[in-house]
Formats: C-alpha cells, sequence, structure tokens
C-alpha cells in the first residue's frame, strides 16, 4: 500500500477559506478604528508642524527684540556726544539700520530722511517695557536731530536762476 499522499484541492480549498475570512477582518471595529486613529494622528502630525512654524517665527522675533532691546540699552547709556553708538536693528529683517548714526553727534549731521528711516525700519514700538511712558535720551537725541536736520535742510536758500 502506498503511503497516503496531500490532497491538494483541500489544500487549495483551505487557503481560499482564510483568505475569505482575512477579508472579513476589515469589518471588525478594531480594524476600522484603527484607521480612524491613523487618520486622527495624521491631522494631529499636521497640526504640530503648524504649531511648530509658529514657534519658530516667534523665536526669531524674540531673538530680533532682544537684539534691538540690547543697542537701544546700550545706547540709553551714553552721556557724551562723542561716545559711540549701537546700530540698531530693524524689526523686520535684523538687518543693522542703514545710515544709522555712529555717535550722538551724528545724529545732528545726519540727514531728516535717514533719521525717518531709521523710525520707520520699526526701531520703536509701543511696547517698550520699562521705557513705556518715558521718553529715553537716545530718543531725544534722535528726534532733536530729525528736526535740527529738517529745519536746516529748510533754513539753506535756494539758487533760482533768472
Amino acid at each position: 500500500m502506498d503511503p497516503p499522499q496531500p490532497d491538494l484541492d483541500a489544500i487549495a480549498g483551505g487557503f481560499e477559506f482564510l483568505g475569505d475570512q482575512f477579508q472579513l477582518c476589515a469589518n471588525l471595529p478594531a480594524y476600522q478604528g484603527g484607521q480612524q486613529i491613523l487618520v486622527a494622528l495624521n491631522e494631529i502630525t499636521q497640526q504640530l508642524r503648524e504649531v511648530n512654524q509658529r514657534l519658530d517665527g516667534l523665536d526669531a522675533r524674540i531673538g530680533r527684540n532682544e537684539t534691538r532691546s540690547s543697542a537701544i540699552d546700550l545706547n540709553n547709556t551714553v552721556t557724551k556726544p562723542d561716545q559711540p553708538l549701537e546700530p540698531l536693528h530693524a524689526l523686520g529683517t535684523n538687518e543693522v539700520i542703514q545710515d544709522f548714526p555712529l555717535t550722538v553727534a551724528d545724529i545732528r549731521t545726519t540727514s531728516g530722511a535717514a533719521l525717518n528711516h531709521i523710525f520707520n525700519a520699526g526701531t520703536w514700538t509701543t511696547d517698550r517695557g520699562y521705557f513705556a511712558g518715558k521718553t529715553t535720551t537716545f530718543e531725544v537725541a534722535l528726534r532733536r536731530g530729525s528736526a535740527d536736520s529738517v529745519a536746516d535742510q529748510q533754513e539753506q536758500p535756494t539758487h533760482r536762476r533768472h
């Protein structure tokens, strides 16, 4: 007598049965809930990316404010016209403001347009901490220099040709 042989049709039918049963696993609540969990995790991941981008922007703004505040603090200690000033940085770009006076004495010779550029570059904000409601020596010099520069430009006679 020959040894028993496997029934290949029965094996194939068993695999077909297993395949059908595995497809039905998609109907299980745990499986469907798992898909919902993955979708929710993807949404949370996207929100975390957006929060991270906002925090990066906030870090950059804080850095610009710290740079500006340090320069203002140093400039507010200046007591002599020939003492050097720390250049201020524009709030939007954190780059040194062009044409920034080197000393308080230089403020008087800086053009009104350049001084206006300094103010317009975001040098002064409404939130000034300790200096809120106070005018600093540096600001007085800048404002006085700006007013003097404008007055000097207006006093210069214009020569007309006849």
